[in-house]
């Protein structure tokens, strides 16, 4: 890997590099670009595509209305720091 790459690579990120480690840097950008080379060079002609390793299924649940206490839902909105009517005031989450 070229000096200038690694400038390039370090003014990206905004870290601020020593020299010393500039050079250990360039070491392992050349261990990753060398290994990366070697995955390319790897033949998988005959092996067939894997997305999950595990089975996946879904795990949801049906909204189903349940009763709810309503004494309990009034002594917890009581206690609640702000409120409006029978609600929980909070801030926007975006």
């Amino acid at each position: 890997m070229k000096e200038k790459e690694i400038e390039k690579i370090i003014k990206y990120s905004l870290f601020k590099v020593s020299k010393k480690e500039k050079q250990e840097l360039k070491k392992d950008f050349e261990k990753i670009l060398n290994y990366v080379e070697k995955l390319k060079k790897a033949n998988v002609k005959d092996t067939p595509p894997t997305f999950y390793p595990i089975p996946l299924k879904n795990v949801f649940r049906k909204d189903e209305k349940k009763k709810i206490d309503v004494e309990m839902a009034k002594k917890l909105i009581e206690m609640a720091p702000e409120k409006k009517e029978m609600f929980f005031k909070v801030k926007k989450v975006l």
